[in-house]
């Protein structure tokens, strides 16, 4: 009977402490300096502190992440200055070089930068891909513009097949939307 009490105490600890997601139905969510409409049955990750992620198949298969980032937390990897004057291409160059340094990232290629215009302020998209380590492909896109003194940031990361085109139209939606908080 004791072994059941101990056992059912750990279950219970180790349930309080997982993640909570919440079922979306198109709201507006505002978190971490950013607003977003949300999809239609995509569900939020409500204990994430620094972010804004949302998902409707669980973040290994596709989510959707906006986020306000201020000082050292623009560039942590590198250690960069951020200037809200630095022009959207070096913004582009610096957050795909913190990109690079990500454990899982390996052999990641930039395939496509261009200008973006991201909660009405000049911005950049960039598009990256690459395997994971059981050779499963990935795509993410990334759209920032410095508003204030930080670096709006929305990105969109999937499985490459299936899942990818399925959900970017969702993705461009939700940059339709992005505001600073």
């Amino acid at each position: 009977m004791i072994k059941r009490i101990v056992l059912l105490l750990a279950v219970v600890a180790l349930v309080s402490g997982c993640a909570v997601w919440t079922r979306l139905d198109g709201a507006t969510l505002s978190h971490a300096g950013a607003s977003i409409k949300t999809p239609v049955d995509w569900m939020h990750l409500s204990a994430r502190k620094d972010s804004l992620m949302i998902t409707r198949d669980g973040v290994g298969i596709q989510f959707i992440d906006a986020a306000y980032l201020v000082d050292d937390k623009i560039f942590p990897k590198s250690k960069q200055v951020f200037s809200k004057d630095s022009p959207p291409q070096e913004m582009a160059q610096r957050f795909v070089g913190e990109l690079r340094q990500l454990p899982g990232l390996t052999g990641l290629e930039v395939k496509n930068v261009a200008p973006e215009t991201v909660a009405g302020r000049p911005g950049f998209r960039v598009l990256v891909e690459w395997r994971n380590d059981r050779g499963a492909a990935f795509q993410r896109v990334i759209a920032g513009a410095a508003v204030d003194n930080g670096l709006l940031v929305l990105q969109y990361q999937s499985l490459k097949r299936y899942f990818y085109a399925r959900d970017l139209p969702e993705f461009e939606r939700v940059l339709q939307s992005l505001k600073r908080s």
